[in-house]
């Protein structure tokens, strides 16, 4: 089984009431099996959504398991070990990024830019 794959399942009324003492209110169920569907659909606008689920998702296990369940330990490794990979992408993407903004400015500012007559030269005419 996946551990942070499903939601939390709170139908149990018992477990439903001690989570709700322990995770901060409204809560906020988060799990990376949500995360993926929201990314497949393009639900998020950048990654700090991402992060941000990631983030809560992590937060919840640490705020309601104690700190010597494999839980908890399971918690701390999954935001390192996500938060490196989204580190290694941004750094891997951000200048790809960069280039192609840089390349589409230049094209569409040649584009767009009228064309200079050099100094001593007659202006194009507009009937030729």
């Amino acid at each position: 089984e996946q551990v942070f794959h499903h939601r939390v399942d709170l139908g149990d009324r018992e477990l439903q009431e001690q989570y709700l003492r322990v995770i901060p209110q409204p809560p906020v169920v988060m799990d990376l099996g949500t995360m993926q569907r929201k990314a497949v659909n393009q639900r998020y606008r950048d990654v700090r959504g991402l992060v941000a689920d990631l983030h809560c998702t992590v937060d919840n296990a640490l705020a309601y398991n104690a700190s010597s369940s494999p839980i908890y330990k399971l918690a701390k490794k999954l935001r390192s070990e996500c938060l490196a990979l989204v580190r290694s992408f941004l750094c891997e993407v951000t200048p790809l990024i960069t280039a192609a903004t840089r390349s589409h400015s230049r094209s569409t500012t040649s584009a767009t830019t009228p064309a200079t007559t050099p100094a001593g030269a007659d202006p194009p005419r507009a009937d030729t």
